[in-house]
């Protein structure tokens, strides 16, 4: 199987766990800063879940 973003932004979707999970874990506080300042964080992780996804084999999900 030919792996794509496309299929990554499919399989977030169809497992939202993975951005509750990473929006917990960096989402401390309800101020506009904290949140402002938790998206480079927020986004780091979900390209190191992409990699992850592209390393992994084809059979798994």
């Amino acid at each position: 199987m030919n792996k794509n973003f496309e299929d990554f932004r499919n399989k977030l979707n169809s497992h939202p766990e993975i951005m509750t999970e990473i929006s917990e874990k960096r989402l401390k506080g309800n101020d506009i800063q904290s949140v402002v300042s938790a998206i480079p964080q927020i986004m780091f992780d979900m390209i190191e879940q992409y990699h992850i996804w592209l390393n992994s084999s084809d059979t798994k999900d």
